[in-house]
């Protein structure tokens, strides 16, 4: 009796979703062309106010991208770099690869950071305003 060894199928990578869906190809598109002619030579700064922006955007979109909007509003609640957060940095860091610009830079001091992780700060303190308290 011969026993055949039995071929297991790979197991498909899980897929990190895209702002595409939430926001449709158009949108997307745009936000891939305005990522290639500002981040080059832009301010960090103003750039993740940018990135926020769209991530904001992308939340107020109801009825497309379920599953992203509910990333999203998971990472804006946790007001940290949970496991919501995580991903949205994934979706955002595809956002660029997309646009084929680079989103870690070195400070004049030589010190490395993430124009996508300011983002994210930026994003989940959007309604923090202390002088409204």
């Amino acid at each position: 009796m011969e026993i055949q060894k039995i071929k297991s199928e790979p197991k498909p990578k899980r897929l990190i979703p895209s702002l595409k869906e939430a926001v449709g190809q158009k949108t997307y598109d745009t936000w891939v062309a305005m990522l290639k002619e500002l981040v080059p030579g832009g301010r960090s700064h103003r750039l993740s106010v940018l990135i926020a922006s769209m991530l904001q955007y992308a939340l107020a979109q109801n009825s497309r991208g379920k599953g992203v909007i509910d990333l999203l509003d998971i990472a804006q609640e946790e007001g940290g770099m949970g496991r919501g957060s995580q991903i949205v940095v994934k979706m955002v860091e595809q956002l660029f690869k997309d646009a084929k610009v680079k989103h870690k830079r070195d400070s004049s001091r030589g010190k490395s950071y993430s124009i996508i992780e300011d983002a994210m700060e930026e994003f989940i303190r959007w309604d923090n305003m202390p002088w409204e308290h």
